[in-house]
């Protein structure tokens, strides 16, 4: 039965719609400070092997390292082992913490404590800090908070947006080791889902950028709900037969990013630390250790996305659009509202906002319901054909009618000549 989707209503109040989970990732992953604690907790540390040269090849866990040094990773793994480290509670403790990372946050005109909007995650791009989301990193890797409650706007006034300041100090970073040349990258997706670069924005150090966003719901008609799945070609977050949807359902960024955990699990015998932890309680298998980053890196070159992920049935689709403007300016400004920080070039201030006070709802439904197909059909048929359903009905009595009495005739004749 085909399908398609039509705007219900263009002018839905924003309020019914909940702020998208935004989640601010730091670029410096590797701290100085935080390496010399770490060394400080360490067996043998620095005498056997030199931090500062064998911890930049962690970022392989993120991007396609070029200077791999197997034997750095070995040594390291093996100090990691000695000291009962676990690796990716060594990649969070190395990485700039939310609270060292989040100068200000100030949620609808007030300013608020960070650590009451934002909690560490951790994603594909290392540690991070999330908005809205029942994901967060626990001693336990990240967990699905199911006593999680959404945020929802209160309109689009000046005064309901999110505001944050971020520092990345890159002046702490190791060498070699700070990631998008020194940008925050941001990423917007729905609260139900794990962090995604669907839509994702990167905001260079010592800018003020304004992020308006945009929101889409679609959603399934009744009918379109009765079909099976291959027939409407999405699925609802019940549906799906993958390991990673008995943990909180289908979704299909989810689907994307799982696509490539489930690669390097094949490849590697081994799963990437971002992901929930229940998905370890399934498949019984590790998080990857230091050793397993030259196979992850051959993983991200060589994979191919070919898993199948039909679209969701029911969704939230968020869009941003950023304009940016120089921190410098903020001195010259009529009303500076962040003269009492202490600005510098490694300061990103963001403003995050609905433009509009409504947003799109669309819905999927079926082209043409069966009840509408048979009166349309009865109706070309009336019109055309001249007949109707009794007509029908009527052709059908008579044929059988003419049927029954040829062979009444057929008998009657035979036995009329038998007894002649």
């Amino acid at each position: 039965m085909p399908t398609r989707i039509t705007i219900e209503d263009q002018y839905a109040p924003v309020t019914r719609l909940p702020w998208p989970a935004i989640t601010i990732c730091s670029p410096n992953q590797l701290t100085i400070s935080r390496m010399e604690h770490f060394n400080k907790t360490l067996v043998d540390g620095n005498l056997t092997l030199d931090l500062a040269s064998a911890l930049p090849q962690l970022i392989g866990f993120y991007e396609l390292l070029t200077d791999q040094r197997r034997d750095l990773m070995d040594h390291l793994q093996e100090l990691v082992d000695l000291n009962r480290h676990i690796v990716w509670r060594v990649m969070s403790d190395l990485a700039q913490s939310c609270e060292s990372f989040l100068k200000l946050c100030v949620m609808d005109g007030r300013e608020v404590d960070c650590r009451r909007l934002f909690r560490p995650v951790l994603t594909i791009h290392g540690a991070c800090c999330i908005f809205n989301s029942p994901f967060h990193r626990t001693k336990l890797l990240n967990q699905f908070d199911r006593n999680f409650t959404p945020r929802f706007p209160t309109g689009s006034s000046s005064a309901d947006r999110l505001t944050v300041l971020t520092d990345a100090q890159p002046w702490d970073a190791l060498d070699g080791t700070l990631l998008n040349i020194g940008a925050t990258r941001i990423m917007f997706h729905d609260h139900t889902e794990l962090p995604a670069d669907d839509d994702s924005s990167l905001v260079y150090p010592h800018l003020e950028t304004f992020h308006s966003l945009h929101g889409t719901h679609t959603y399934c008609s009744d009918e379109v709900q009765s079909l099976p799945p291959n027939s409407r070609r999405c699925l609802f977050d019940t549906e799906g037969d993958m390991d990673w949807t008995q943990v909180h359902g289908y979704r299909n960024s989810d689907c994307d990013l799982m696509c490539f955990v489930e690669e390097v699990l094949k490849q590697c015998h081994c799963i990437m630390f971002y992901v929930w932890y229940g998905y370890f309680r399934i498949k019984g298998v590790g998080s990857c250790n230091i050793t397993s980053i030259p196979c992850i890196i051959d993983t991200k070159r060589n994979h191919l996305n070919i898993c199948d992920c039909p679209r969701d049935c029911d969704s939230r689709a968020y869009v941003s659009h950023m304009t940016t403007g120089n921190l410098g300016a903020l001195p010259y400004m009529v009303h500076d509202t962040y003269k009492h920080l202490q600005i510098n070039q490694s300061n990103s201030l963001m403003h995050f906002y609905f433009s509009n006070s409504f947003y799109v709802k669309q819905k999927q439904e079926t082209v043409m319901s069966f009840i509408n197909l048979a009166s349309n059909l009865g109706g070309v048929f009336g019109l055309c054909l001249g007949c109707s359903v009794i007509s029908v009905l009527e052709i059908l009595f008579i044929t059988y009618k003419i049927i029954d009495n040829y062979f009444y005739n057929q008998k009657v004749r035979k036995l009329m000549l038998e007894k002649k």
